[in-house]
């Protein structure tokens, strides 16, 4: 029974042998194929060019992110807190209010 089974895929394999020889005889397909062939490669050629596009410009949007995220951050360390401001504004009070009492010291 084995023997009959690899008898039978030898048969398939020269009669899909036999089927792809006489593919090839004929100048039409062999045509056609060079045709697909060529519109792959074209083809293939185009995604190339589309992907390393892409590719350049999710770099240069990283970039453009990266920068973006360091100046936040040098604008969120140059600035003064809100509670700081209040700290300041209180002691320019203070220093006022003395400046006022002096000049009055003086008249």
């Amino acid at each position: 029974m084995a023997d009959f089974a690899g008898k039978f895929n030898i048969e398939e394999l020269l009669s899909y042998g036999d089927d792809l020889v006489a593919l090839l005889n004929d100048q039409n397909d062999v045509q056609t194929l060079n045709q697909c062939l060529e519109h792959f490669k074209t083809l293939q050629s185009s995604c190339f060019d589309d992907f390393s596009n892409v590719q350049s410009s999710v770099q240069d949007y990283e970039k453009k992110i990266e920068a973006c995220r360091q100046k936040t951050e040098e604008a969120r360390t140059s600035t003064v807190s809100d509670d700081e401001i209040d700290i300041l504004e209180k002691e320019l009070g203070e220093e006022l209010g003395k400046g006022n009492l002096l000049m009055e010291e003086i008249r």
